[in-house]
């Protein structure tokens, strides 16, 4: 890390450290370099047919429009019938706008559009379940972004954090940090056997997101009790896997968000920072 590449790096910092950013760098530091700090954008190729990346955005987006109707309400069966009932004419206009041409809808993408249509409908119907057979469930944010200010000792300096939570919301009384996941995830990959492995094994990427999310906003939603997770919506299943440590080899538990595991986060956290910020530790590419 030369003098320039210390200065940018510093750059990123006061601009804002993403949880998304950071997991690159857990991934492939090198990788990190040329996105954040040389800031060579990532090649594309040429395709009239959408990616796995423009079939989460549309995902998102078409969930976030489904659901920001009820915010801050406690949901009703009923409700979900109206979301089901415009699922096409959402879907419809975010395929639309993301390909730039209602024409393209054929072959592969056609195929594509088919998908991302059972996917959403899936789990609204399944969550619609849940909330028939007596969950209580309010939407208290979606796509809710922060920037914060952390100073961190060994660092002698404030460092800026930013991000954006998919969705906060309150289930039986207890405050969940979701995340919604289009790519392959297991409960393995939220799972914790040692707190290092947060910012050593690229495999715990999501569990590091969702954890982030409940560290910096820890003071935004005071709440009793309360927990971070997934919801993979690429099995269809629609289950929330929530942020878990191992307390023996067969038996997980739920990690509460409570003041000893945001300590141990934070230890995790300001070590990844420092070694970002090390000029003696060199960015190297992963390759495994």
């Amino acid at each position: 890390k030369t003098e320039k590449i210390l200065v940018d790096l510093k750059k990123i910092g006061k601009d804002g450290f993403s949880p998304s950013s950071l997991c690159q760098y857990i991934r492939d530091p090198y990788s990190f370099y040329e996105k954040r700090v040389l800031k060579i954008p990532e090649t594309k190729e040429s395709s009239k047919y959408l990616n796995a990346i423009d079939k989460g955005v549309i995902v998102h987006q078409v969930l976030e429009d489904l659901y920001s109707p009820y915010l801050s309400m406690t949901m009703k069966t009923n409700y979900y019938d109206e979301m089901l009932e415009i699922i096409p004419e959402k879907l419809n206009i975010k395929f639309n706008l993301l390909t730039n041409n209602s024409d393209i809808k054929t072959g592969k993408n056609a195929l594509i559009y088919s998908i991302i249509e059972k996917i959403v409908s899936k789990f609204i119907i399944s969550e619609k379940n849940l909330v028939q057979n007596g969950l209580k469930l309010e939407i208290l944010a979606l796509e809710y972004e922060f920037k914060k200010t952390i100073y961190i000792n060994s660092l002698g300096e404030n460092q800026n954090f930013k991000g954006t939570v998919d969705r906060i919301d309150l289930v039986n009384g207890v405050l969940r940090f979701v995340d919604y996941k289009t790519g392959n995830l297991n409960s393995s990959d939220m799972t914790l056997s040692k707190w290092e492995h947060l910012t050593t094994n690229s495999k715990k990427n999501a569990l590091f997101q969702v954890l982030s999310y409940a560290y910096f906003l820890k003071n935004d939603f005071n709440y009793d009790k309360v927990i971070a997770g997934v919801i993979p919506l690429r099995t269809f299943k629609n289950d929330f896997i929530p942020a878990s440590i191992k307390i023996s080899s067969r038996e997980n538990d739920a990690l509460e968000i409570n003041s000893s595991t945001l300590n141990n986060f934070e230890k995790e956290l300001f070590n990844l920072i420092l070694e970002i910020f090390d000029p003696s530790v060199p960015i190297v590419e992963n390759t495994i």
